[in-house]
């Protein structure tokens, strides 16, 4: 599972046109079940920013998404056909920048929070979407004349089967599914319902240091060991 990655992601024009949607999108393909969490720590100068599932990256795409302009406000963005309206609903939740979206079967779900312990939920929605989409966090311009907007996404957490982040580097903090880096470091099973293997092939480390992060982003172990 995707532990803790913390990313800025930077957007320019205008965000949507409601059938048509121009983001920035740092996303993996994930496969059945699964939830994506993140806290948007800000957007600047104005946009929006948020998480969520696409059936694809196109700009038409079906998808349930979430997002923030950091301070006030939230909407619920739905499409459930293919280059189909996605009118977005904005709810008042103040200091809520704390964002969770849940798929089951192809029932999407919706929360906010403010301190990512009491949840409250934002919405609910049916779209018949592939077993395996697209899933991760967004930025969105507000207009081209105060473009590009740079938003600041904390404890970006992908919850579910995967096939690792696209457009960042493969390390343990960014990447998901059995995980095997360039330097010949794997770890698995993924998902883990008791023991997590760690093995290195050709490394030799005498200072190393392995942190677990869970789906909230807080570290639940720290290993210092020779490998």
């Amino acid at each position: 599972n995707l532990g803790s990655g913390n990313y800025e992601i930077t957007s320019s024009g205008i965000g949507n046109s409601y059938t048509s949607d121009n983001q920035h999108m740092l996303h993996q393909t994930l496969c059945g079940d699964g939830e994506v969490y993140a806290q948007i720590a800000g957007i600047t100068p104005m946009g929006w920013a948020g998480i969520g599932f696409r059936e694809s990256a196109a700009a038409g795409a079906k998808k349930a998404e979430l997002a923030s302009n950091g301070s006030y406000f939230v909407q619920r963005r739905i499409r459930t056909a293919t280059n189909g309206f996605a009118f977005p609903q904005q709810l008042f939740r103040p200091g809520q920048t704390r964002l969770k979206v849940v798929r089951s079967g192809n029932v999407f779900s919706g929360y906010t929070s403010a301190n990512g312990v009491t949840w409250n939920f934002a919405f609910s929605q049916t779209i018949q979407m592939a077993s395996c989409v697209e899933v991760g966090a967004f930025a969105q311009a507000m207009n081209v004349q105060l473009s590009p907007a740079t938003a600041t996404i904390n404890s970006l957490t992908v919850v579910g089967g995967g096939y690792g982040l696209s457009g960042v580097n493969t390390d343990i903090a960014q990447s998901n599914g059995n995980i095997t880096t360039a330097d010949g470091l794997t770890v698995y099973p993924n998902p883990v319902s008791d023991v997590l293997r760690i093995e290195s092939i050709g490394i030799e480390c005498t200072d190393c240091e392995i942190s677990l992060f869970n789906n909230l982003g807080q570290r639940v172990a720290l290993i210092g060991n020779e490998i």
